[in-house]
């Protein structure tokens, strides 16, 4: 875990952090010169040292060692106090208490916790229930986590099953009491999704990071760690930065060609710590923690202390005045510094390697440069033009009546908001750009609509008129017009048997057209096709069954 050595908060009003490259993981921060200082690591991949020699070099008496890595491991992506959403790339499967529920390509499904179980909820209609965990399984595909944002604020993606899961019982008090999206992936799958250095790395380097970064998390899954027992690790610098699926074709080169290989001491998998750079010389782990000292993790000359250190310069101007911004908070690392009045900049004493710059003004949308900083040089960023500050997206919610629906579930991204009594609703601090707003209420209909935020100005959405949902209800006879109770009823992945009367009865069904299927023992099976429209009770003609 990076340690944040100033107030962050005050610097990241406007700011959203993604996912920042720390060089770090464990319970390490990035200066902490524990294990592998990826810095030398860099420095010793180019001068031609293969992997194998330099992990062994840095974690004393340790060997390379072949281990059966066809586990998987859970791997905390994702939390949210209320509700968790995750969108199928190809058809899929949830796991609920009332069977399994199908979705498509492009649909999504939702997680509530209601304070004593779950409520599933999938954008093609289909709903149920658990009393346990929900699994969401996407098969060879892969699934989309909402709210857990890539760079270019997409939904990252990710192999095998997501679990969601309420947790009240982690090691790590700030997991608790949320919901979170824990994904349950195959380890090699996990370590080819690592993106703790560039995929522009040296490949022996990369090979360091992936052996390393497998080690980590197999120690972690026989001896446990901070987070657990729900998941073995985060997906964040607090533990190791995993990305998901992505497209590093090196990185991912780098996992194959080291498959199954891992650092042990004595016969076990070690604690595998490294930083970003260590100054020279690496340090004990007693001398950074407190705490027991590990054998392998002893002191070494690095030769990262053998690379002079850059500048970066670069210039604030704003998008509304084409002027100068100066006094906006600029930061590297953990250096820190305001513009001048011509809106300029300068870092001294960066370390070589890859940066990104973070910038933030008040009443403008804050940005972020990624730069690589030359040994001796002075690196020059593109002028950083500021956009106007973030607007708001607001609207208001009724039924067919006209009459307002307060309580409703408005969402956009990963915020959640109720409406108030007059049906209306806000959400302050909206960037520019195009949103999908979402809307539920229950015993309606749920609705979407796309909104486009321009130059921080207020959005008024469209008053959104939710339909009711409504039924579909028949009755089932043999030839004799006798009732055949206990019939099964299907329509689409919901099943209910006719009642003593022949009676069924399917509540909150959406607006559309439905097939539905009888199947009765000793009796030839049928279909009916119906329509539900605008909310209303739809009756279905009497089915006549034969032996």
């Amino acid at each position: 875990m990076r340690k944040k050595k100033v107030a962050i908060a005050l610097l990241l009003t406007t700011l959203v952090l993604m996912s920042l490259k720390t060089g770090v993981f464990g319970q390490q921060s990035a200066s902490h010169g524990v294990g592998l200082c990826m810095a030398g690591v860099k420095v010793m991949a180019e001068g031609g040292r293969d992997y194998q020699s330099i992990l062994t070099y840095y974690y004393t008496g340790t060997q390379i060692t072949s281990w059966n890595t066809n586990v998987n491991i859970r791997v905390g992506v994702h939390s949210d106090p209320t509700a968790i959403t995750v969108t199928g790339t190809a058809p899929f499967t949830v796991a609920a208490d009332n069977g399994s529920l199908g979705g498509n390509a492009n649909d999504s499904c939702t997680v509530r916790w209601t304070g004593s179980g779950y409520e599933v909820s999938l954008s093609n209609g289909s709903i149920g229930s658990s009393t346990n965990s929900v699994r969401i399984d996407p098969g060879s595909a892969t699934l989309k986590v909402n709210g857990w944002n890539s760079w270019d604020g997409s939904s990252r993606q990710v192999r095998g099953i997501i679990e969601v899961r309420f947790i009240t019982d982690s090691k790590k008090a700030v997991d608790n009491n949320r919901l979170w999206a824990i994904n349950e992936v195959n380890l090699e799958e996990y370590v080819a999704g690592i993106l703790e250095e560039p995929d522009t790395w040296p490949m022996e380097g990369l090979k360091v990071l992936a052996v390393a970064a497998r080690t980590y998390a197999l120690n972690k899954i026989s001896t446990g760690g901070k987070h657990s027992p729900s998941f073995h690790l985060c997906a964040t610098g607090c533990c190791q930065q995993y990305i998901g699926v992505w497209n590093g074709p090196n990185h991912r080169i780098a996992q194959q060609q080291t498959a199954g290989q891992v650092v042990t001491y004595n016969g076990s998998p070690i604690v595998a710590a490294y930083s970003g750079s260590c100054g020279g010389a690496t340090r004990t782990n007693e001398s950074v923690w407190g705490e027991t000292p590990l054998s392998y993790l002893r002191s070494v000359v690095c030769p990262c202390g053998q690379t002079p250190p850059g500048d970066i310069y670069g210039r604030v101007i704003s998008r509304i005045t084409g002027g100068a911004i100066p006094g906006t908070c600029v930061r590297v690392g953990d250096k820190i510094m305001p513009t001048i009045p011509s809106g300029e900049f300068r870092f001294t004493g960066i370390p070589v390697g890859t940066h990104t710059v973070y910038y933030d003004a008040p009443g403008y949308q804050g940005q972020t440069q990624v730069i690589e900083v030359k040994s001796r040089a002075t690196m020059n960023c593109p002028t950083c033009i500021l956009y106007p500050p973030t607007g708001e997206i607001r609207g208001r919610v009724v039924n067919q009546a006209w009459q307002t629906i307060p309580g409703t579930c408005i969402r956009i991204n990963s915020s959640l908001m109720p409406t108030n009594p007059g049906g209306e609703f806000r959400f302050t601090r909206v960037h520019d750009g195009i949103y999908t707003v979402y809307y539920d209420a229950p015993g309606y209909q749920g609705q979407t609509q796309v909104i486009e935020v321009r130059n921080g100005a207020p959005t008024q959405c469209p008053t959104c008129v939710l339909s009711t949902l409504g039924e579909i209800r028949g009755r089932v006879v043999n030839q004799a017009w006798q009732t055949i109770p206990g019939t099964c009823i299907r329509i689409n992945n919901s099943l209910m048997p006719t009642n003593p009367g022949g009676e069924f009865r399917f509540t909150r069904v959406h607006d559309g057209i439905y097939t539905v299927y009888y199947d009765a023992p000793g009796y030839q099976g049928q279909t009916q096709v119906i329509e539900v429209k605008a909310g209303s009770v739809t009756v279905c003609p009497t089915v006549i069954m034969s032996p």
